[in-house]
């Protein structure tokens, strides 16, 4: 990376002065609608079941990842921000441009369904990232997440979509115990 990719990546940073504002803890929610493993993929009302979840408990989402249904790119939040400059698949600049971001508006978690684009932060700066995936899934990440403390593994209820659907009671009061508990660390 140049210093010329640095001054626009921090340039593109100051976008996102308001959430100093925001005395709220925040974290990334990442969105995930690809094409690859569409079992991973999470939907609209899914996102909205976080988010309402993540409200209640004073903690600020920034959605992040894909566009899906009402959540578009937008001067609030990252969807899509890794198709533009100066990110455009470029993995380092993109983390580079996370972890200033984490240290500039103290971010302090990710949670979403599993993606690269999350589980690189946690592998690359152990940054606290918490992943849904069903219990039967045979991923190595679960196993990653066993002995990796960064990554944490949340089980969902059997969900046996082509793409995820909702988050059943049970899955909610699991995340919730999951975030109180590292929240109270």
């Amino acid at each position: 990376m140049g210093k010329k990719d640095k001054r626009e990546i921090n340039e593109y940073i100051k976008k996102f002065e308001h959430l100093k504002k925001n005395k709220n803890k925040k974290c990334f929610l990442w969105i995930r609608n690809g094409k690859n493993k569409p079992e991973r993929n999470i939907s609209s009302w899914a996102i909205k079941q976080l988010e309402s979840l993540l409200l209640d408990c004073n903690i600020t989402p920034i959605l992040i990842g894909n566009s899906i249904g009402s959540f578009k790119e937008n001067s609030d939040n990252l969807i899509g921000y890794h198709n533009n400059d100066p990110f455009k698949s470029n993995i380092f600049d993109q983390l580079y441009f996370l972890e200033k971001l984490i240290d500039q508006y103290d971010i302090k978690f990710s949670i979403g369904m599993k993606s690269g684009g999350m589980d690189s932060l946690a592998l690359a700066f152990k940054f606290p990232s918490f992943y849904f995936s069903t219990y039967d899934s045979n991923g190595r990440m679960n196993k990653v997440s066993l002995v990796f403390d960064a990554l944490k593994h949340i089980g969902l209820d059997g969900n046996k979509y082509d793409k995820f659907i909702s988050f059943s009671d049970n899955d909610l009061r699991r995340t919730l115990k999951m975030l109180d508990q590292f929240l109270s660390k």
